[in-house]
Parts: C-alpha cells; sequence; structure tokens
C-alpha cells in the first residue's frame, strides 16, 4: 500500500547481519559484505514506514532524539528538516529491532545518514565516498557526519574537518567502484 508516495506494510522487520542504507548504489555496499551473511535494504527515498502497532510504539520512544532546532541542518526547509528527523526516528526503530552488527551505505552525503549516524551510537555506521566533495559543494548549513568513512584518499581527511564534516574514523582505500569493476 501507499500514502503521499511512501510504502506502507504492517510486518516487522527481520533480524539481519547487516543493514544497508539506500537502494541506490546498494549492489556495491553489498559486494563488500562477507560471504554468506544476512542484509536488509532500507529505502531512505522516499522512507517506507512500517506501522506495525510494536515498531510504532518503539517509534514514538526515539522521537526524543528529534531536536525540531536542528531541522534546518537536515534540509533548506524547516517543515521538511523536522519530518526528515521524524522519519530517521522511524528509521532508528527500525534498526532496533533488526539489531545489526552494522550499518553500511553508498550514499554517503545524505542528511537521513548523518542524522543516523550521530542518534544510532550503539551500532557502527560505515559509509562509502561515492564521488569528490568538493569545498564548492560544501552548505555548512546541511549536516555531514559519519561514524566510519571509507574514503578516496589523504584530502578527504585534511578537508573535510576544514569543511565542517564530522567524521569519527577514515578509511582511505581509494576507490571502491574502480576496484571492484576489475573482480
Amino acid at each position: 500500500m501507499r500514502v503521499f508516495r511512501r510504502k506502507i506494510s504492517w510486518r516487522l522487520p527481520k533480524p539481519a547481519d547487516f543493514v544497508i542504507i539506500d537502494r541506490a548504489n546498494s549492489s556495491r555496499s553489498k559486494s563488500v559484505l562477507p560471504a554468506g551473511s544476512s542484509f536488509e535494504i532500507i529505502d531512505t527515498r522516499p522512507v517506507h514506514w512500517n506501522i506495525n502497532p510494536r515498531l510504532l510504539l518503539t517509534t514514538l520512544m526515539c522521537l526524543r532524539h528529534v531536536k525540531v532546532r536542528l531541522s534546518r541542518q537536515y534540509s533548506s526547509s524547516f517543515i521538511m528538516g523536522t519530518v526528515k528527523q521524524i522519519e530517521c526516528a522511524h528509521i532508528k526503530a527500525i534498526l532496533t529491532w533488526i539489531k545489526p552488527k552494522a550499518v553500511v551505505t553508498g550514499i554517503d552525503n545524505s542528511e537521513r545518514w548523518s542524522w543516523l549516524s550521530d542518534n544510532c551510537s550503539d551500532i557502527p555506521f560505515f559509509a562509502i565516498q561515492n564521488g569528490c566533495r568538493l569545498s564548492f559543494e560544501s552548505n555548512s548549513k546541511l549536516a555531514f557526519s559519519s561514524q566510519h568513512y571509507f574514503c578516496f584518499g589523504e584530502r578527504e581527511i585534511v578537508d573535510f574537518p576544514k569543511l565542517g564534516y564530522r567524521v569519527g574514523s577514515f578509511y582511505p582505500v581509494g576507490s571502491l567502484l574502480a576496484s571492484r569493476h576489475f573482480l
């Protein structure tokens, strides 16, 4: 069922070893997961809502992480920034039910990813850089954060703090896409 372009379902999410955030570039993320491990993909464009009563109760508990005063960090619009944070609280609730060992994404410059990485400290979050992050692309109003970041090289390690990006640990590995292309 769909409401306002969002898929709605009733089922509780199944436990999985890994969660991939965003279906875009998910094949790249899948390629680095250990063979035989289970994974779940959580769509974020648009967010799919699970309205199982137990999961909605968990979502209500996660709403305490929504900070209305920071809504402009997650969108240029106050209302959309607040809606994104509420959707992120729902994704956090889903992660609580899945209980993954780690969360991975190939969409590293996502406001939703930044929010989840900041507010889910009990699960490791690994972002894989998917393109150059140039200083003129930087928007200091929007948040960029990741606990762990597989980046192209030393330039990101030097430049990201200057741009206001928050990264816990950098791993300069080059282009994952180029390296996987030749396997």
